[in-house]
């Protein structure tokens, strides 16, 4: 019995390093984390697709946050994606880290712009891929002002003044 067997090139795809980091990212100057920002090394191996970025983020209670984004690459090779979690979200839990990253995943789209050529394609996923350094929920942005002044004695219109039982 003669066996042939056909060997086909391995198609790669597109993967986690297995590289990942993370830090509060300030963008308000104020002094709270607007993000946590985990930066996951991938290594991209066809520049013609664009990829979208899908991460979980878990706290010690179960809450969920999640990040999706879609972005064009120029170049093969390793490289740095950034996932940025939302630091309201994080406030709200009220949760102290160390955080997990339940799951990432890396998939293949036509086109980022035009509706995205649906459907992405997974190309790599990893399930608790990255625990963050310790974080305390406070250090997080709590929400926005309702008004903000430049000048003191500050004025707020009415129509952000609400008071119980028809105070005035």
């Amino acid at each position: 019995i003669l066996l042939f067997f056909i060997l086909l090139p391995a198609v790669s795809a597109s993967s986690f390093t297995g590289s990942f980091s993370d830090y509060g990212k300030d963008t308000g100057s104020d002094g709270l984390y607007n993000y946590l920002t985990i930066e996951a090394g991938v290594n991209i191996n066809d520049t013609s697709k664009d990829y979208m970025l899908l991460g979980v983020l878990e706290d010690s209670q179960g809450n969920l946050i999640e990040y999706n984004n879609c972005r064009s690459v120029t170049a093969t090779g390793n490289q740095i994606f950034i996932l940025d979690f939302n630091g309201l979200e994080i406030y709200r839990n009220q949760v102290d880290g160390p955080y997990n990253l339940k799951y990432i995943e890396i998939s293949s789209i036509a086109d980022c712009g035009n509706g995205g050529g649906m459907p992405p394609q997974i190309e790599h996923y990893l399930i608790d891929a990255h625990t963050t350094k310790l974080y305390t929920y406070t250090q997080f942005q709590k929400g926005q002002a309702a008004i903000y002044c430049n000048n003191s004695p500050c004025t707020a219109s009415s129509t952000l003044i609400k008071s119980r039982d028809n105070l005035t």
